[in-house]
């Protein structure tokens, strides 16, 4: 099984005359689809009978049958190799995997779990699960990286663009295109313990972050060594839009547009929970927005390498926050931990303050509003007369910031607002653009190709 998923592995990216040569692995070669001149797909045009006009059409139906032979074979060496990589993930243990494989091959079988976690090929959560478990024992344990995650030749600006609490951000450069580079912060107070053991977590959510695919989640690109503290940074588009809450601050949509782009939220949330994870810090910072208006969401996973450094407190996130994340034993619970559930609530607030323009409870200090949270208090709704929050929105709104976490439906339930659509650039606010550079512009970016070529 190990050396026909070698095989099949190692002529991933061969030419097709090359794999028709009638080799055989084992069981796990699939015939080449051949190619005759006698063939009715390959038979020139009785149309067409003079000179170059005939030699053209030949030439044209030889080669677009090739193509229609090569895509194919590719798809079907694609199934063969997801289909061993099923046998194997239910046959072996993580160990016997390792040895069968060896460390060198075991690099690519890294990148094949990456890829068919990706395009959804695991279908089963069970075998989902098995095969993330699989993931992470090769990534940590063993120390065995996929080679698909490192992306060199990246160069950045000398300042970073922005700063949070645990993280800056500097704008790079890829292949001649604009990228955000996110270099985690590290502190002289930290002991080197401690310092190991949050670059782990940070390879660890980089690992799984590579696994997601979705159009409201934005992707990660790659990491790579910084060459002055041996560190590995993260690598994602460049958003020249910004987050969503500067977008809508300049632009002014319309209310449908907003509505939109919450659903788009709210979209790659529920694919989130629908893979058993959680993001953690769910607030406009980490919502950024595309060229065609969709919202991304960013910083996954990354709250929890945050919670490790000494001297991050929350600061900026607490507004956010459930009110079992703040009082834990009130809620029958000795730690607090972030569930899906805290994902909901804090999705709420996100909507105010997308609505609003404000951080929740801006008049407050951060003191004060976690005491407001405890005590059941919540923001007032949104009164603009330009966009004012629908009815339906704000209903929604109240029952996801319920205070007791069993009463929050479902982030699914956000995906039937009957307002939302489709967002379109057409549909900004008609007013003239102001001349200002402030505004942010809508570029179009090509697309990069960060996905695993199998």
């Amino acid at each position: 099984m190990f050396a026909a998923l070698t095989y099949l592995w190692n002529r991933r990216s061969q030419p097709i005359h090359e794999l028709h040569s009638g080799e055989s692995v084992r069981d796990a070669t699939v015939e080449a689809p051949s190619r005759s001149k006698s063939s009715p797909r390959d038979i020139p045009n009785p149309v067409s009978t003079k000179g170059k006009e005939r030699e053209h059409r030949w030439y044209e139906d030889e080669h677009g049958s090739e193509r229609r032979a090569a895509r194919a074979w590719n798809v079907m060496r694609k199934k063969r190799l997801h289909r061993f990589l099923v046998e194997i993930l239910e046959k072996r243990t993580d160990e016997e995997i390792l040895k069968g494989l060896g460390k060198c091959f075991a690099e690519q079988f890294v990148d094949l779990l990456i890829s068919g976690l990706r395009e959804g090929l695991i279908s089963s959560p069970e075998l989902e699960r098995r095969a993330m478990r699989c993931l992470l024992c090769f990534t940590l344990d063993h120390g065995i990286l996929p080679l698909s995650l490192w992306t060199p030749g990246v160069t950045t600006e000398r300042f970073p663009r922005y700063g949070g609490g645990f993280a800056d951000v500097y704008r790079g450069y890829l292949a001649g295109c604009p990228v955000a580079v996110k270099r985690l912060r590290l502190f002289t107070c930290d002991s080197q313990e401690r310092k190991d053991k949050r670059e782990r977590m940070l390879m660890r959510e980089a690992v799984i972050w590579r696994t997601l695919n979705h159009r409201n989640i934005l992707p990660l690109m790659g990491v790579f060594d910084e060459p002055e503290s041996s560190r590995f940074l993260m690598i994602s588009p460049w958003m020249e839009n910004g987050n969503i809450v500067d977008l809508v601050a300049s632009l002014n949509p319309r209310r449908r547009v907003i509505d939109s782009m919450l659903h788009g939220v709210a979209s790659g949330l529920a694919y989130l929970h629908s893979r058993g994870l959680v993001h953690g810090d769910i607030r406009g910072a980490n919502i950024l927005v595309d060229s065609t208006l969709h919202a991304c969401l960013t910083d996954f996973g990354l709250s929890r390498v945050a919670d490790m450094t000494q001297t991050h407190s929350g600061t900026g996130s607490v507004r956010w926050m459930a009110p079992e994340l703040h009082y834990p034993s009130a809620f029958g619970k000795e730690e607090p931990a972030k569930t899906q559930a805290t994902d909901v609530f804090a999705y709420a607030l996100l909507c105010v303050e997308v609505y609003s323009g404000q951080v929740p409870f801006y008049r407050l200090t951060d003191g004060a509003a976690i005491l407001a949270i405890i005590r059941g208090e919540r923001p007032v709704r949104p009164e603009d007369e330009d966009r004012p929050m629908s009815d339906n929105v704000w209903q929604r709104v109240t029952s996801y910031w319920e205070h007791q976490p069993e009463n929050r439906p479902s982030i699914q339930l956000a995906l039937t607002w009957d307002e939302l659509e489709e967002p379109c650039t057409s549909q900004i606010n008609a007013s003239p653009p102001s001349s200002s550079s402030d505004s942010p512009t809508v570029h179009c970016y090509p697309d990069l190709a960060w996905d695993l070529e199998l």
